[in-house]
């Protein structure tokens, strides 16, 4: 008979462990995309201690997969020295994506900041380490729901993982073009630049995930755990955000009345609506182009062309797949 007790802490142990593991793949993959473009940012010792730490948080995942309960809800704060270890990475992990998130605010403000292929490089990486990241988290769900036969768990993280491995592919190719021709089209960084937007906002949401982490066992997540300042938490429960609503939207770069906007005309996921946002695109025009199942970049590159979103679509079926010029404007 399953302990239930014992085993929602073994999910919640794997939660955590399952994040840092993926976050330390990510950050391994970023590396290793930089060493592949050449760039003078790559250190083998800052790999060699990513893979020390990558080898722990395996150790802990075969731990739990082989029935240890490392963080346990029952006891609060006063958690084993392992728990305390896992809490410790995680603050560290947390850290790291704040960091991240402002260096590539500060490169991609910078109008001219292809001039630099050291900027170019950290933003494809970063990007790297983005998807690697998400990759690397579903597979550990899918292992442990294989080895706890968890079918729930497994239905949930198939079509996430489905997703992924496409997209990591995509990236290897784009990687490999980047280091065999370095750019010079301005369409190039135009895509760098584009897809780099919203990545502030997911590292930013990342800290929000391991704020709640970090409150497990504690008490109920609130406004000040998801670290949002008294006068801001008021306004978002006034406008009927959770706390853990709130941080998403906020990391993402959302005001509450923003947030408020957006969510009124059916945008219900931060990262959706902040796609679009950083793009550039009011709330109505964004929920405009969404009705065409075209990508924000896909989207905008029409739109730029001075295409509608129906004739985007209707010339896309037509087999033009990116506009092949400028749509001719009646003045």
């Amino acid at each position: 008979m399953v302990d239930e007790k014992k085993y929602e802490n073994q999910v919640i142990s794997h939660r955590m462990v399952n994040y840092i593991h993926a976050s330390l793949e990510g950050l391994k993959f970023y590396h290793t995309t930089l060493q592949e473009l050449g760039s003078s940012s790559y250190s083998d010792e800052k790999q060699q201690r990513l893979n020390e730490l990558t080898q722990k948080s395996e150790e802990w995942l075969n731990d739990i997969m082989g029935g240890e309960v490392i963080f346990d809800l029952s006891l609060g704060r006063e958690q084993s020295e392992k728990a305390q270890e896992v809490r410790t990475m995680l603050k560290q992990i947390k850290d790291d994506v704040l960091y991240f998130s402002e260096v590539i605010i500060n490169i991609i403000q910078n109008v001219k900041f292809y001039e630099e292929k050291e900027n170019i490089f950290f933003l494809i990486a970063a990007n790297g380490r983005r998807l690697f990241c998400e990759e690397s988290y579903a597979k550990g769900f899918l292992e442990f729901a294989r080895v706890f036969n968890d079918q729930i768990i497994k239905e949930a993280w198939e079509p996430v993982l489905a997703e992924s491995t496409p997209a990591i592919n995509d990236f290897k190719t784009f990687v490999k073009s980047i280091k065999d021709n370095y750019p010079t089209e301005n369409s190039i960084f135009f895509r760098i630049h584009f897809e780099s937007l919203i990545l502030p906002g997911i590292f930013r949401a990342y800290a929000h995930d391991i704020y709640q982490f970090l409150n497990m066992g504690i008490g109920e997540f609130n406004y000040t755990a998801a670290k949002i300042d008294n006068n801001n938490a008021r306004i978002w429960e006034r406008l009927d955000f959770s706390a853990f609503d709130a941080g998403y939207w906020n990391a993402y770069g959302f005001t509450p009345e923003q947030a408020q906007e957006w969510r009124k005309i059916g945008f219900n996921d931060p990262y959706i609506a902040g796609q679009w946002r950083v793009a550039g695109y009011e709330p109505n025009q964004a929920l405009q182009w969404t009705s065409t199942n075209l990508s924000p970049l896909l989207a905008t590159i029409w739109k730029n062309n001075h295409y509608s979103p129906e004739e985007a679509v209707q010339r896309i079926q037509n087999g033009e797949l990116v506009p092949r010029e400028p749509r001719r404007r009646d003045y």
